[in-house]
Formats: structure tokens, C-alpha cells, sequence
């Protein structure tokens, strides 16, 4: 190659480098060093530029070193191939540089502007973010916080400060934890906040803090406790006048006694004095009014059974509701030595609860299953426990009359009958009364059935 064509290859390739240079600048933002660099490298294609122009039209002649011309030209080659090989660096570098710009704003935005008091502490208890609703909800800003960390823990109320400490103790796990407490702001308001925290670490499960968010709760608290006075004053007033009825139920029933027996002592001598003077149909009427006289003394007793049931006191024990369940079946036997009954009791049934209640409340349905088979030709009653979580849950089932469930809700309803006088006797009190014996003791009681294929009452009694 001549030198001539050395010369202009040169100033070629300084030219390109000085252009892309130029463009480095826009990439970098590092104007001077590129400038100055870019400068240089114009001037040098310059410098070649002349040299080659005196080769071609100068007419004396010009002494040129080869060797020299040969190494500033793998020079320029090696600085032109440099700059090519470092542009995209320098483009990776920007292209990260745009993207943690826009990460940072992106933070900066859902931190600013986050409805909750959000914040990052290190490990040393210095703060590395606090959002500025932290103003909002304590009344100090994120400088005030920057400059005393310890200021997190004051505002703390000093009633709730200690476990707010031991709170702080236990977060280098990855477990979120969460606590309520009150603080006081800085204008001296006492609020309520809902703390939710988690420790921070990066890849290689070094901790870097803990990150946490505030949120306040103070309308929702003050709600709470104004709906729980609301809650209390009516479930005192409920009481008030539950007691009033009961009581008035007790002394009507009591009261009602006496001119029952009045009525019923009177037509007996009626009708044992005067029967002579009396035609049948006057007899008739006379025993009619005996026997409602008499249904009438048991709705009597069975109201003062209903109101014993929620007035009397609760006082539990562990019992043996199987052995409770045979006496109770005997009793039924005794009174009608005659019936034929298959009764199958589960052994070993235990309950913590109250034995006089629930004596009432098994004497109630094992009546009831025995009052409705008595059409069968061998009735057959169960009783049986069964566990559920923290609960026992106990049947007793029979191959009696049975109902249809469309009437379920009625059953545990005073004085609501699906069947008539004629076919089962009765006040309608009896499954009304074991629902409130039920309810007392912290259970739960329904009913399944089919008409004529027997019926199910089931209840349940917390384990204690």
C-alpha cells in the first residue's frame, strides 16, 4: 500500500472516530471527556487530511516517515475498534440507568402516595424509607423520623408501648406479624393503628430490616365500641324483660291453679251429687269441662317447667349421660309396664354440663319418642354420641309418627302441635323447653323426620 493511501486511510478512520464520539456524548452525558476526545481525534483527521493533500498537489517534495505513518494507522484502527466495542456498554449502562429511574419512581410514587403510614428500618434501627402519610397519621413528618428513629417507639401510648417492644423482638422471621395498638400524635390526639410488619432479606437470606405499614383505625375502633354499648344495653335490656316475662308467666301459672281446682272440684260434685237430676248430655258437657280443666293444669305445668328451665342457675359437673338415660327410660317402663320398646343407649356417654337441665331436657324427648311410637307394634328408640371439633353431638331416634320438614322450625315453638289431642296428647311445650335447657348450656338442637317413619332429635353440648 502507498503511503498516500496510508495517509487518507488514516483520516478516514479519525474522522469516524471523532463522529462516534460525538454520538458517546448523547449516551454518556459525559460531554466533556467526549468533546475534548472527539476534538482531538477531528484535529488528527485534519492533520492527515493536509498531509495527503501536499502529497497530491505539492510540487516540491515532502519527507514522510513510513514506519510512523504504518503505527497511526493501527492506531487509529485499534481506537476505532475500541469505540465500537464500548458503544453498547455504554448503551447497556444507559438503557439500566432509564430502568432504575423509572424503578425509583415507580417506589416513589406507591410510596408517596400510599393512603398507609409505609416504612423500611434497617437493622440498626435507622429508617432507609418512610412514606409522608406518616404526617397524616401522627402528625410528625419522615425528616422528624429520618433524624429520631427512636421516635417510633414514643409515639407509642405508654399503656401499650411494652408490647409494641416485644412486638419488635420477634420479626427476623419471614412470617408476617401484625398487632393493634394506639399512639399519640403529635397535636397530643390519641389514634388507634393497625401494624403489619415483615423482615426483610435479600438472595442470599442476609436481613436488611423490616418493612411495615400503618394503617389508621380509629373510625372503625370508635364504631366497634360504640356498636358493643349498643350490643351490651340491648342484651340487658333483653335480659330485663325476659326476667319480667318469665316471672309473670311463673306467678300466672301459679295463680291459675286455684280456680282450675275450684272448676274441677266443682263439676265433680256436680256430677257425683246431681247426676240423677242430670241428663247424659249434661253429663257430657260436664266431663268435657273436666278434661279441659285438666289439659289446662298440665300447659300450667308444663309453663312452670319452661320457666324453670331459663331461670334456674347453671352449675355444671361431668356426668354420665348414659346412666341419665337409662333412669329416665325406667321411669317411662314403670309407668307403662305394658309397652313393648327395643331401646338401645350408647354406654359410656360423659358431658360437663348441668345434670338437673339436662335431666328435663332427656325426660322431654325420650317422653316424646315414647308418647309417638305408641302406635307401633314394638317401638324403637336410640340414643347415641357422637365427637365433632370441640363439640358432642347426640341423637335420639325413633320409628314413630315422625312429621315432614317443611315443619322443623315449628317443633322447638310453644305451644305448636303437628299432630291433633286426639292422636297424641299434649301442651307442645316439650321440645320448646329442651331448646331453651339447650341453649343455656351452650349447644345447639334440630330435628329430622319423615311422617310415619320415625323422627330425629339431635343436640350438642361444648367440650369443656
Amino acid at each position: 500500500m502507498s503511503l498516500l493511501w496510508v495517509v487518507i486511510l488514516s483520516c478516514g478512520i479519525q474522522l469516524a472516530a471523532a463522529v462516534m464520539g460525538l454520538r458517546l456524548i448523547s449516551i454518556t452525558k459525559t460531554r466533556l471527556a467526549w468533546g475534548l476526545l472527539s476534538t482531538g481525534w477531528f484535529l488528527m483527521a485534519v492533520r492527515r487530511a493536509i498531509s495527503a493533500y501536499y502529497i497530491i498537489f505539492s510540487t516540491t517534495d515532502i519527507t514522510m516517515n513510513p514506519l510512523q505513518e504504518y503505527i497511526g494507522l493501527v492506531l487509529s484502527l485499534c481506537m476505532l475498534a475500541g469505540i465500537v466495542l464500548i458503544k453498547p456498554l455504554f448503551s447497556e449502562i444507559k438503557r439500566s440507568e432509564e430502568e432504575a429511574r423509572e424503578s425509583k419512581l415507580k417506589f416513589q410514587i406507591f410510596s408517596d402516595y400510599t393512603y398507609d403510614w409505609e416504612y423500611w428500618r434497617n437493622p440498626d434501627g435507622s429508617f432507609a424509607h418512610i412514606s409522608p402519610s406518616c404526617e397524616r397519621c401522627t402528625g410528625y413528618t419522615a425528616d422528624e423520623f429520618y433524624k429520631q428513629p427512636e421516635l417510633l417507639v414514643e409515639v407509642v401510648h405508654q399503656d401499650d408501648r411494652e408490647d409494641f417492644r416485644e412486638h419488635l423482638k420477634s420479626l427476623e422471621s419471614h412470617t408476617p406479624h401484625s398487632i393493634d395498638f394506639r399512639i399519640i400524635t403529635k397535636d397530643g390526639e390519641e389514634r388507634w393503628v393497625s401494624h403489619v410488619c415483615q423482615a426483610v432479606f435479600d438472595d442470599e437470606g442476609k436481613w436488611l430490616g423490616r418493612r411495615a405499614s400503618n394503617r389508621d383505625i380509629t373510625e372503625r375502633v370508635n364504631a366497634e365500641t360504640e356498636l358493643e354499648k349498643h350490643r351490651d344495653h340491648l342484651e340487658e335490656m333483653v335480659k330485663q324483660r325476659t326476667a319480667e316475662l318469665e316471672a309473670f308467666t311463673y306467678s300466672v301459672s301459679h295463680d291459675l291453679r286455684a280456680p282450675l281446682r275450684s272448676i274441677d272440684g266443682f263439676s265433680q260434685v256436680v256430677m257425683e251429687d246431681y247426676s240423677a237430676d242430670l241428663d247424659e248430655k249434661a253429663l257430657d258437657y260436664l266431663r268435657k269441662v273436666r278434661a279441659a280443666t285438666e289439659r289446662m293444669a298440665l300447659m300450667i305445668d308444663d309453663l312452670l317447667s319452661l320457666s324453670r328451665a331459663t331461670q334456674t342457675e347453671v352449675v355444671k359437673s361431668d356426668i354420665d349421660l348414659s346412666e341419665l338415660a337409662e333412669e329416665v327410660v325406667q321411669f317411662l317402663r314403670d309407668k307403662d309396664p305394658k309397652r313393648k320398646a327395643s331401646i338401645k343407649i350408647q354406654k359410656y356417654m360423659t358431658a360437663r354440663t348441668d345434670p338437673v337441665l339436662l335431666r328435663i331436657a332427656l325426660e322431654n324427648l325420650f317422653g316424646n319418642a315414647w308418647k309417638f311410637t305408641a302406635g307401633r307394634t314394638v317401638a324403637e328408640i336410640e340414643f347415641d354420641c357422637s365427637q365433632d371439633k370441640d363439640e358432642l353431638l347426640f341423637h335420639v331416634r325413633d320409628n314413630g309418627a315422625g312429621f315432614e320438614m317443611r315443619y322443623a322450625d315449628k317443633l322447638f315453638t310453644p305451644f305448636q302441635r303437628l299432630h291433633s289431642q286426639e292422636e297424641f296428647p299434649g301442651t307442645g311445650i316439650g321440645l320448646a323447653t329442651v331448646a331453651r335447657i339447650i341453649h343455656r348450656l351452650g349447644g345447639q338442637v334440630w330435628a329430622e323426620g319423615e311422617k310415619d317413619k320415625g323422627t330425629t332429635i339431635g343436640f350438642s353440648l361444648p367440650i369443656q
